[in-house]
């Protein structure tokens, strides 16, 4: 392999990744030079000491016992570094590639060039770990200062070295499972042929909530508190070689830090070799072919115009539901909230697993929060993600009000269907009476209104119509201010029953029940809600006064 042709190739990729989903001159000239994201781990990492010193500071006015107790937790959690970095590599990675339009996602280009395939897979590699090192950079930044005046600079040190292998495993990584979905969506094709792109759906969100779990924050947390009993089992897990050497390090075991590290440093090229194998026999996806029958393409969506739907308020709604499904720059808005669904529910069973009697607010929390949040993003994209073909909306005979109609019941649908499955869920893993599960899907429903209305206010406004090769959907100000209203919304109408767990937790008990906290909630949500609609339908009726471009 040649290494300067390498270097350019991950030169080339880190801009093509830098700059996919910026626009505006200031973003444009700030990220024309790759090095531009050195800056920003730069000044990260000095940001993230700053937080550390100041967490240095305050534990010394602490007692020497205290002391004595976060220095050894310190240097246990500081031992996972290593292993925590692939998986938030993997995961950020998979849903950068889920959100690449397919436009823009082949790779035949790099055919022409004179680029062997071993090298093409390494700068991918190498490039996907640069444009995801500020996670290191923030974890690293947090842990130097408190390392360094606790005396655990040479453990720091082979921490950073060992995450830097750690993060360019992610990498490599995200090559093997790009090449498998690659594979998977060829034979997907062939076989399934009209399940084809929901079952490719399906593979890649489980693929995606793997890694997330293997890694999640949660067990690693748990795996440090039992670390000596763990450790029994991790030597034969590859992943976590590098944080068995650096606890060698930490325990003055130097022949285990010599074995560990060098095991690490050499899966890390086995694997690199499985990539560049994987890629190179699963490069790109299989053609596949469609078949076309005589039949006339008539659809009909009886079940809608009986719902007081016309016949072009229906195909819209048709359109949305289809496009979510079968278009890729789509998946990762509804893998996130899987990931997230599945999250809270294991907190939730952790919690009745290990005995503590949850409040109402842990238990129903995932029957009024994952219906809320879907309808937050769903509904933000909701007229960014009609790109270009927006015109067609302008061009057709329908009016701003049908529109909204057709996108409220199009997000309202999807969203309603998760809150009704959390509400079949939870009262299993929990087991809710029948008055607070009845009462928290009512709380439900308006959450999820709320929030589809103001998610459609934002889309209306801060639509970002662009095609490019990283699709947002939503001007970055657009995102910034729906996630802060949205989230904050949503529990600002929890607050009663936040409140209700808190006193109810007091020695002294206030007698609020949950009917009362509840009707508070009510009160507000619906409130919001009312605001929130007439919000919506003035951007939209805005939107469609004039063409956006």
């Amino acid at each position: 392999m040649n290494v300067g042709r390498i270097l350019s190739i991950t030169s080339v990729l880190a801009k093509s990744q830098l700059r996919a989903g910026r626009s505006g001159r200031l973003g444009e000239r700030f990220f024309k030079n790759p090095l531009a994201l050195l800056e920003i781990n730069a000044g990260a990492f000095a940001l993230c000491a700053i937080l550390g010193e100041l967490v240095v500071i305050s534990i010394g006015f602490a007692p020497e016992s205290f002391r004595s107790v976060v220095l050894t937790s310190f240097g246990q959690a500081l031992i996972f570094v290593p292993s925590l970095v692939p998986g938030v590599v993997v995961v950020a990675g998979m849903l950068f590639e889920l959100s690449v339009s397919s436009r823009f996602a082949s790779s035949d280009s790099v055919n022409w060039l004179p680029v062997s395939q071993s090298e093409y897979v390494t700068a991918s590699a190498l490039s996907i770990s640069y444009n995801y090192s500020t996670v290191l950079a923030v974890l690293l930044g947090v842990t130097s200062t408190v390392a360094f005046q606790f005396g655990l600079s040479t453990l720091w040190t082979s921490v950073f070295l060992f995450s830097l292998a750690s993060i360019f495993l992610g990498g490599v990584l995200v090559e093997i499972l790009r090449a498998a979905i690659n594979r998977v969506g060829s034979l997907v094709f062939r076989r399934a042929r009209r399940g084809a792109l929901l079952l490719r759906l399906v593979i890649t969100i489980l693929v995606i909530l793997f890694f997330q779990l293997v890694f999640n924050i949660v067990f690693l947390l748990e795996i440090v508190n039992t670390f000596s009993r763990v450790l029994a089992l991790t030597p034969f897990v590859p992943l976590f070689w590098g944080s068995i050497a650096v606890k060698s390090l930490f325990d003055f075991n130097l022949v285990g830090f010599m074995t560990y590290g060098t095991a690490s440093i050499l899966f890390v090229l086995v694997m690199l070799l499985v990539a560049i194998k994987v890629r190179s026999r699963y490069w790109s996806p299989s053609a596949f072919s469609f078949s076309v029958t005589a039949k006339s393409y008539n659809p009909r969506a009886r079940g809608l115009e009986k719902l007081g739907f016309s016949a072009i308020e229906a195909a819209l709604i048709r359109k949305d539901l289809k496009g979510l499904l079968r278009r890729r720059e789509m998946l990762q808005y509804l893998a996130i909230p899987v990931v997230i669904t599945t999250v809270l529910l294991l907190q939730v069973f952790a919690t009745r697993s290990s005995g503590v009697n949850a409040q109402a607010f842990i238990e129903t929390m995932p029957i009024w929060f994952v219906g809320g949040f879907f309808a937050l993003m769903i509904s933000a994209i909701s007229f960014g993600q009609e790109g270009k073909a927006v015109l067609n909306l302008y061009s057709l005979p329908i009016s701003a009000t049908e529109v909204f109609r057709a996108k409220t019941f199009s997000i309202l649908g999807l969203c309603l269907t998760s809150t009704v499955l959390m509400s079949v869920i939870i009262p299993i893993l929990t087991g809710l009476s029948l008055q607070v599960l009845l009462l928290s899907l009512l709380l439900a429903v308006i959450i999820t209104l709320e929030q589809t209305f103001i998610g459609l206010g934002f889309a209306s406004r801060f639509a970002d119509f662009q095609e490019r090769p990283r699709p947002r959907f939503l001007e970055p100000v657009g995102i910034l201010l729906a996630a802060l209203t949205g989230l904050g919304t949503i529990f600002a109408t929890a607050v009663p029953i936040i409140i209700r767990d808190v006193l109810t937790s007091l020695p002294v008990q206030s007698g609020i029940s949950f009917v009362q906290v509840f009707i508070a909630s009510v009160v507000f949500g619906c409130a919001i809600t009312i605001l929130a609609f007439l919000w919506a339908r003035r951007g939209v009726t805005d939107l469609f006064r004039e063409l956006p471009f």
